[in-house]
């Protein structure tokens, strides 16, 4: 069954950069996309895919990392992998070029092994293709009908059935096998692959093309090692060598994938940041952004109703400022997707684009994060010196105006006194409503200074813009925020 090839970009919740080709450096921002319900999950799957696929269109604006950071998973750098398989195919190459056969393939091994122990992170094999061939090489110059080297071969033409040996290592001979070893490939019977993985509505892959979302049976695929790799939101990218059998009777496969630590906690931020998508402001997506190192987050809604599908996304920045919305409604058809994610996110795009540049970044790239956390530091060292003044003046004006009290109260007799002397009634009268009056200013003064400095030290938030405390006051959530650069105050509620 033909089936269109699409490149994949790793996992649902990515990081990506959101920038011009005028910014030096790419700007960050976690995509995150929610089903309504679980009838929507298989579409929520598809458009994290169109979504991808609609960023990978520009490689040299975005750049697509791994969510691992926002759900706390362990971190694999397939960058410094391929390097150290780079590393040590250097070594064997070295090493059969002073024809020490046995330490070549060792290091070619070693190399391939990097890859093929992690090949549900890589999007693609076509490096351990050229790993597989070296390797096989090392073999075959001693034996051109060796088994194993044979079986290199064929492996490598599993990860990249265009892959072509290198001069450098195979002579006449051993082009003879590998051209062998292909042309049987290519006359191999066809059979049928059945897919399901735990749990459902998995991006499927099979030899890096895209085949749609689990459970899926493909029907006339070539009788040969297959590599079926799946994908899904929250979970660990998996990756498995399926052969499938020649015949009627179908190779059947169930692949389970690992939930990474942090998913539980992370879904229900996602719901939640889905929830505030038509807002111009979603403390959620920011904090969202924060938690998965991001500048910007992409938030998406999917909801399907009948055969039609609904989408809602919106662009935040970190610092909680909606700068991009869009919505699409179309049919739930698979090809249909790439299209319309593709078409949303080119909306989007012209809504951030018609921003002044300042509004998209202060100081270009992360930066604006770093000068970001730069004021949280010099925020947070002003921030009791500040309090300590607020609840010294306020003090101060409370013990004034004790005492003043304390000098009032004597006076009061002192008055009571003059009350029978006319001419000294009036001013002694005027004198101490004058000392009354500055009393309770000075107390009055005094305790809201104080309260204020109480208020700064429990509220003031020396985090990162875009951070925020909340009150909870029954149905009602106060939100109160002084930072650096000024207060904000909000307030939600359910009834």
């Amino acid at each position: 069954m033909q089936r269109k090839k699409h490149v994949s970009a790793g996992v649902a919740l990515i990081v990506l950069a959101l920038g011009g080709a005028a910014h030096a450096s790419p700007q960050s921002v976690v995509v995150v996309v929610h089903p309504a319900d679980s009838a929507s999950k298989r579409a929520a799957q598809y458009m994290s895919y169109g979504f991808r696929e609609a960023l990978a269109k520009a490689p040299d604006k975005f750049q697509l990392v791994s969510p691992t950071a926002l759900y706390g998973d362990r971190e694999i750098d397939v960058q410094k992998l391929a390097k150290d398989a780079d590393a040590l195919a250097a070594e064997g190459q070295t090493a059969y070029d002073n024809l020490d056969t046995d330490k070549a393939k060792q290091k070619f091994d070693e190399a391939l092994a990097l890859y093929e122990q992690n090949m549900g992170e890589f999007d693609n094999l076509r490096p351990a293709a050229r790993l597989a061939l070296l390797s096989a090489g090392a073999v075959l110059v001693n034996d051109p009908n060796d088994k194993t080297g044979r079986a290199l071969i064929q492996r490598a033409l599993l990860f990249d059935p265009n892959v072509q040996p290198d001069p450098r290592v195979y002579n006449s001979s051993m082009l003879g096998a590998f051209k062998d070893v292909r042309s049987k490939l290519s006359k191999s019977q066809k059979g049928s692959l059945s897919i399901t993985t735990n749990p459902a509505y998995s991006e499927l892959y099979v030899d890096g093309d895209f085949i749609g979302m689990t459970p899926d049976k493909i029907d006339r695929i070539d009788a040969a090692p297959h590599i079926v790799r799946v994908v899904r939101d929250g979970f660990r990218a998996t990756a498995e060598v399926i052969d499938v059998k020649q015949g009627k009777n179908e190779s059947a496969v169930t692949l389970n994938l690992v939930a990474m630590p942090q998913q539980q906690q992370v879904l229900q931020m996602i719901e939640k940041a889905a929830g505030e998508v038509k807002n111009p402001r979603s403390p959620t997506a920011s904090a969202i952004a924060a938690k998965g190192k991001g500048l910007f987050v992409l938030v998406c809604s999917v909801s399907v109703n009948g055969d039609q599908v609904k989408v809602s996304a919106g662009v935040f920045h970190a610092d909680n400022r909606r700068l991009g919305f869009g919505e699409r409604t179309f049919s739930a058809a698979m090809e249909s997707y790439r299209d319309e994610a593709i078409a949303l996110w080119d909306t989007m795009q012209k809504d951030i684009a018609s921003l002044p540049a300042g509004d998209l970044r202060a100081t270009g790239g992360d930066n604006r994060l770093q000068s970001e956390e730069r004021m949280s530091k010099s925020s947070a060292k002003a921030k009791p010196v500040l309090c300590g003044i607020l609840l010294g003046l306020g003090g101060a004006a409370l013990a004034a105006g004790g005492v003043i009290g304390i000098i009032t109260l004597l006076d009061r007799d002192a008055y009571r006194a003059l009350q029978q002397i006319d001419i000294k009634v009036a001013n002694a009268k005027a004198d101490l409503e004058m000392k009354r009056m500055l009393t309770d200013i000075l107390i009055f003064s005094g305790a809201g200074i104080a309260v204020a400095g109480i208020f700064a030290l429990i509220f003031w938030d020396d985090r990162p813009t875009g951070s925020k405390g909340a009150i909870g006051l029954g149905p009602v959530d106060l939100d109160l925020s002084v930072t650096p650069t000024g207060a904000y105050v909000g307030a939600s509620g359910a009834f």
